[in-house]
């Protein structure tokens, strides 16, 4: 059974094998009028109902547990005394190296060279970026 609106859209469908209680009216020859007799529970207000009374019941909640936050504090890593000197090029730009001072000892480090645990990770214009036990740092000359 369809149920269709003024303009003609389907408002409702109930199965064929279901029926809905209607009171029909007679107001004139021309006019007939259906009302439904909704003297049914609405099953949508027994869900809010349900909800309700979960929530506003009387039993008592238990306290809350108080969850203690502890900082974990990283081990600050201590970088040895680094200074950038500066960048030496090859005439044919395919070999560069940079000039460091590490802990007072002057090298020259390529790239992925290390010395005294501080890795040479790139060197770019003016700046390289070196990598010391996990920790990255970029020194600008």
């Amino acid at each position: 059974m369809w149920f269709s609106g003024e303009s003609g859209e389907i408002v409702a469908a109930v199965p064929a094998n279901e029926s809905i209680p209607v009171a029909m009216s007679v107001k004139s020859k021309d006019q007939v009028r259906f009302e439904l007799n909704l003297n049914y529970d609405d099953p949508f207000l027994k869900r809010l109902k349900r909800r309700k009374r979960a929530t506003s019941g009387n039993k008592a909640k238990p306290p809350a547990k108080k969850v203690q936050k502890t900082k974990v504090e990283v081990p600050k890593i201590i970088w040895p005394q680094v200074q950038f000197n500066g960048v030496i090029k090859a005439k044919t730009g395919q070999s560069t190296v940079a000039l460091i001072t590490i802990d007072g000892h002057s090298v020259v480090l390529k790239n992925g060279e290390e010395f005294k645990g501080v890795k040479l990770l790139e060197i770019g214009n003016g700046q390289i970026l070196l990598q010391y036990k996990k920790e990255k740092r970029t020194i600008v000359k």
